[in-house]
């Protein structure tokens, strides 16, 4: 787990006026009313179950991913059908796209799990328009073969530095993947516990 940790541990001190909230005070992020142990989440008050989801998804951010790298797949293959086009910026639209998707799946968490998930949805992702132009190929027989000749071609090129426009455009895709798959830092604090008025000594009157 590689939110900031939490017990007052963020860049600068909680306002006391978040750690001393009345019961139903609605949460920051799901809007529900806040009864019990809350947090403040870069000085938002958050419930424990948004506190929760913060930590993430390694399925949600693969979903989305996958999703991200489907459809990116299908518009290229859909320029392709069209206009005969080879859209070499694919690639760079691939790893913005597929990073956004994992950075929402990965909510707070900033483990690197997450981002070698958007470097390899988008290494597959970008491989995988190759296939037109291999299926051509006389000595290429079949959609496996083309698929298996995809996979390591961009290795191909790097040793004998042949199409570098699209060595540095996989580059730019899988650069973007990385920086964009970093989840925002998120500073956690608490638990703290909602004030219920009920429960607050009356003042003597005397």
């Amino acid at each position: 787990m590689s939110l900031a940790p939490e017990g007052g541990s963020g860049s600068s001190p909680v306002p006391t006026a978040l750690t001393e909230i009345a019961a139903g005070t609605p949460c920051g992020r799901c809007g529900a009313s806040i009864r019990g142990q809350y947090f403040v989440a870069n000085g938002h008050v958050v419930c424990a179950a948004c506190r929760e989801s913060l930590q993430g998804s390694i399925s949600a951010a693969v979903r989305l991913g996958l999703l991200a790298a489907v459809a990116t797949v299908a518009a290229y293959y859909a320029v392709y059908a069209l206009w005969k086009m080879n859209f070499v910026l694919i690639a760079v639209l691939a790893g913005v796209f597929i990073g956004l998707a994992v950075r929402r799946g990965a909510q707070g968490n900033r483990a690197r799990r997450f981002r070698f998930l958007a470097l390899g949805l988008t290494y597959v992702c970008v491989v995988s328009t190759y296939l037109p132009a291999l299926l051509e190929m006389p000595d290429v027989g079949g959609v496996l073969l083309a698929a298996l000749h995809a996979s390591y071609l961009p290795f191909l090129m790097l040793v004998s530095m042949k199409n570098p426009v699209t060595l540095i455009l996989l580059g730019f895709g899988l650069h973007e993947a990385w920086k964009l798959s970093a989840p925002h830092l998120v500073n956690v604090d608490g638990p703290f516990s909602a004030i219920d008025d009920a429960a607050q000594p009356v003042a003597s009157s005397s």
